[in-house]
């Protein structure tokens, strides 16, 4: 991949001509069906798993339930719909390997959404033969938690005023949700990155939206204090000078960027190099066993964190 080989082009190349369709397809559609009834409400479902569900063949997918995962995926819709109403999405069913409700209610999943900033919500899965949609058999418990959570959901947005406050930006792995398969290896730890990122801004009390470099390119980090980077093993696949010169501009004015070992945007931004290393323990305050799958030192610079070896900045 990174030596770009004929092989990873043409993949590559697929890739986005498919993506490329799939906005086509949304568009024509679009035309045509508001042609055929301008009262109809048109809402494209381009995926029916979500980011995070990281499923490949018949392999199991942890499926332990996270608010996290809710709220995130609905900062991705929030933020590329910017000025546009806004309905989130969810498929309420049962998960035969965990009772994901009894963790995680259907009223917290549906309050999360209207927090991010949804103006509605649609849902599937009532007597649906093609995917266990059994709504109409899940138990009292659940259907007094659902009516709950569209109760409030109703009094909530009635009641919302002004904008939401810009905080902090959360850059999304574009490239690598785009062309790196499920199997390629630790690509599981790579995408939980981002929602690993997002809950730690989240419990710190931050305002958190998930942008891409096409928001940075319009101009979006003006907005924002802080620009964190999350894992992207894919980045330089693309060129990304335009969105690099505006996030050079930004930091130069103050802005403040985050960002995981070895990062190949940071590398192409601002000429900064880590050195591979083992996993090693650290210390910031008391000794921290770290996580992730990629480690490394930094010569140069303040050390924040020290590996307890002593040998190098971390």
């Amino acid at each position: 991949m990174r030596a770009r080989t004929p092989r990873f082009v043409v993949y590559r190349d697929n890739a986005l001509w498919k993506a490329r369709e799939l906005a086509l397809y949304f568009e024509a559609m679009s035309k045509a069906l508001k042609e055929k009834n301008p009262q109809l409400f048109l809402c494209p479902d381009m995926t029916q798993w979500g980011y995070f569900l990281n499923i490949y063949g018949r392999q199991q997918a942890d499926g332990y339930p996270d608010a996290y995962v809710v709220s995130c995926q609905h900062s991705m819709m929030r933020v590329m719909n910017e000025g546009r109403p806004l309905v989130g999405g969810i498929y309420w069913g049962r998960y035969i390997y965990n009772d994901i409700y009894a963790q995680l209610t259907p009223a917290e999943m549906i309050g999360t959404m209207t927090a991010c900033g949804m103006d509605g919500y649609t849902c599937y899965g009532m007597n649906g033969l093609d995917d266990g949609g059994v709504l109409n058999r899940m138990e009292p418990d659940f259907l007094k938690s659902l009516t709950a959570g569209n109760r409030w959901c109703a009094e909530v947005i009635a009641r919302r005023k002004g904008v939401r406050t810009k905080e902090i930006a959360l850059l999304f792995p574009t490239e690598m949700a785009l062309f790196e398969p499920y199997e390629v290896g630790n690509n599981k730890i790579r995408r939980l990155d981002l929602l690993g990122w997002y809950r730690l801004c989240c419990d710190l009390g931050y305002q958190v939206d998930v942008i891409s470099s096409h928001e940075i390119e319009k101009g979006a980090l003006a907005a924002y204090k802080v620009l964190i980077v999350a894992a992207n093993d894919c980045y330089g696949t693309l060129e990304k000078g335009e969105s690099e010169e505006r996030i050079r501009e930004w930091v130069q004015e103050g802005g403040v960027l985050f960002h995981g070992p070895d990062d190949a945007l940071v590398r192409s931004c601002f000429g900064i190099a880590g050195e591979r290393c083992e996993k090693i323990p650290c210390r910031y305050d008391k000794t921290i066993i770290p996580q992730g799958e990629s480690f490394c030192r930094y010569r140069d610079g303040i050390a924040v964190s020290d590996y307890v070896d002593g040998s190098c900045c971390r």
